[in-house]
């Protein structure tokens, strides 16, 4: 499982440097989240969990056959790695976590509401903290920008190739 960036930091950093011996009794794999590193852009993905977890299942566990394996997950890939192992329980053979999301809830306080207002507390001002704010509170508008952002990225690119008179670097495929 990869942060939000991509998996290249395990590939490119990690693998080359496992023993032969690892090398050559385990597959190693490194899996992207959706429209991130070389994984695609959905157009029609609300990059919701289900999402993420049938899309390793329908490039990775199902056409490679795997049938049990270990996994490492960092971040984010903490979550998709926990829902993995709730799915598939018989073939997790061990779950490290790495900088796993986790906000402590005090005894009886209801966790969603809790940990949204210590991430997104309500505020209208600075108005990056609003932005963040509607955001967090009102999924429906953030998805719908998303998937508004993730549809039309040749557009992003294209404007952001103009503004900046195509001096961006292109990433390394």
């Amino acid at each position: 499982m990869a942060s939000f960036s991509s998996s290249a930091f395990w590939t490119e950093t990690l693998f080359p440097n496992f023993s032969g011996a690892t090398n050559s009794s385990y597959r190693l794999m490194a899996v992207d989240l959706l429209g991130f590193g070389r994984s695609p852009k959905p157009t029609d993905s609300l990059y919701t969990l289900r999402e993420h977890i049938e899309m390793i299942e329908r490039s990775v566990l199902n056409p490679y056959k795997v049938k049990s394996f270990h996994m490492v997950a960092h971040s984010l890939g903490c979550i998709l790695a926990l829902a993995i192992a709730v799915k598939h329980p018989g073939a997790v053979k061990s779950l490290t976590l790495i900088a796993p999301p986790y906000f402590p809830v005090p005894k009886g306080e209801q966790a969603n509401q809790y940990v949204l207002r210590k991430v997104a507390p309500r505020r209208v001002w600075p108005l990056i903290a609003f932005g963040a704010s509607i955001a967090c509170w009102y999924e429906h508008i953030s998805r719908t920008i998303c998937l508004l952002i993730c549809k039309n990225h040749r557009f992003w690119e294209w404007l952001a190739k103009i503004v900046t008179r195509n001096r961006l670097s292109p990433v390394a495929s």
